[in-house]
């Protein structure tokens, strides 16, 4: 098992541009998604249906090769495609 935590994703991100947010609210056109995908195995299906907290249930999915939402917002940051004032703010 692997574990990773942010020190693992120190990169160096350029600043947002203080304007776009009064584009906010004009459109959504040309926006993208972060987004976190949880694919059930058996262990997380016996997990939850025995009431398993959340944060056992996250750490089988993390094992198991799942990309949080705060690491595929840190990878498009950095891939340029999104600043990362706004990853933290969809990750507060």
């Amino acid at each position: 098992m692997t574990e990773r935590s942010d020190s693992d994703l120190m990169v160096k991100f350029q600043q947002g541009n203080p304007h776009a947010f009064a584009l906010l609210f004009e459109t959504y056109r040309g926006r993208i998604g972060i987004h976190e995908l949880l694919e059930l195995n058996d262990n997380m299906r016996v997990a939850i249906s025995q009431d398993a907290i959340l944060e056992e249930i996250r750490k089988q999915a993390v094992a198991a090769g799942m990309i949080t939402k705060r690491e595929d917002g840190i990878a498009k940051a950095n891939q340029g495609i999104t600043t990362i004032e706004e990853v933290l703010n969809a990750c507060a």
